[in-house]
């Protein structure tokens, strides 16, 4: 059975969030890894205001990780 028009959006938006959400992930497992802290303990660390928060821009320029299925 073929996809409806809203599944097909909604299918769209739950796939550019999933990518979105991967490449968060990339980017503050790395930054963690070099300030030698576990990714939980970095992102306090950026809350309080020790590190310089992850933004769009950063995101958009990590390259696209394969996403498992």
């Amino acid at each position: 059975m073929p996809m409806t028009k809203d599944e097909k959006i909604a299918h769209g938006k739950s796939q550019k969030l999933a990518k979105h959400n991967a490449k968060l992930h990339a980017i503050a497992e790395r930054r963690a890894k070099a300030a030698k802290l576990d990714k939980a303990e970095f992102i306090a660390a950026i809350v309080r205001g020790e590190y310089r928060p992850i933004t769009a821009e950063d995101i958009a320029a990590e390259p696209t990780p394969t996403l498992a299925e």
